[in-house]
């Protein structure tokens, strides 16, 4: 399957994850951006759940997605997502701050579907993952950490029918015996990805960048400037005992030419004169800026 959207699917990649099972079940993927109420007029998209977006995509599984950030009836454009796709896996994901948007998002998908699977990632689950299922009660699965590789592992066990325990990173509800309650199994911590390199780019497509941004009103803008988001790590090289990051624990880079491989992607499909650099460590490494970021963006505003 074909995604044009998506850029820089490598090799090492693919090698890392689990393609499709020829012999197991074909499953539509729905990935739900929860609806976000926008009260100021910057939104951040979430790019996390684009990268998770174009991991599923470029391992060629049937991927849908839905934005609702500023839906007026969620339920309606669930219900038709789901049924007019014929949705099997419901996916979402945020931060702790959005329990009740994350939580509506399954919460329907159930009642519209009861057999779909659902799926949620993120701060909310890497944070405190059995507290955040078992307040997410009709969450199926949670995926801690890094999300690229375990998402596509998890389809891989849905759609072959292996032992979901089995794989790192997951967090599930599992029957007490004897009872009628359930405990949460956490499977273990899951690698965090050293070499980001190798990801694909997140999906702006499946974000809804372009439609979002025919509204002036909905725009991460400055002086009616339009900006885009871009990452250039994970994580953070202090341990400050106040903060928490769910992007990992190891402090891992991008290098400058695949920072700007990517750039130059969303140059040639998007319009935007500024960009927000998510990097808890930039200011940090002042000779990372000065003798590879200024430089290469000095080339490029050249040509």
């Amino acid at each position: 399957m074909n995604y044009p959207c998506i850029g820089n699917v490598t090799k090492k990649f693919l090698d890392m994850i689990k393609l499709p099972d020829p012999n197991g079940k074909r499953l539509n993927y729905l990935m739900v951006i929860p609806r976000i109420e926008i009260l100021h007029m910057d939104y951040d998209f979430p790019i996390g759940l684009g990268l998770v977006i174009s991991s599923l995509k470029a391992s060629g599984r049937e991927v849908f997605t839905l934005n609702l950030t500023r839906s007026k009836n969620p339920y309606m454009e669930l219900k038709g997502a789901i049924l007019n796709n014929n949705i099997d896996v419901v996916l979402t994901g945020g931060l702790s701050g959005q329990y009740p948007e994350l939580r509506e998002v399954i919460d329907i998908a159930k009642q519209i579907k009861p057999s779909v699977v659902t799926v949620v990632g993120g701060g909310i689950i890497t944070a405190e993952p059995k507290v955040a299922m078992m307040a997410l009660e009709n969450a199926d699965y949670g995926v801690i950490g890094d999300g690229e590789i375990t998402v596509n592992a998890l389809a891989y066990g849905l759609e072959s029918g292996s032992e979901i325990g089995n794989i790192r990173g997951i967090a599930f509800k599992s029957t007490i015996a004897g009872g009628d309650g359930h405990h949460i199994v956490l499977t273990g911590q899951n690698e965090e990805i050293i070499d980001l390199d190798c990801l694909p780019f997140p999906d702006y497509d499946a974000l809804g960048f372009s439609e979002i941004y025919e509204n002036p009103n909905a725009r991460q803008q400055i002086n009616s400037s339009i900006g885009i988001s871009l990452a250039f790590s994970r994580a953070c090289k202090c341990n400050c005992s106040f903060c928490f990051h769910p992007s990992g624990s190891k402090y891992r880079s991008r290098s400058i030419d695949n920072v700007f491989k990517e750039l130059d992607f969303l140059k040639s499909r998007y319009f935007f004169n500024y960009v927000n650099i998510s990097d808890e460590d930039f200011g940090n490494n002042l000779e990372y800026i000065n003798v590879k970021v200024y430089p290469a963006i000095f080339i490029r505003a050249a040509v």
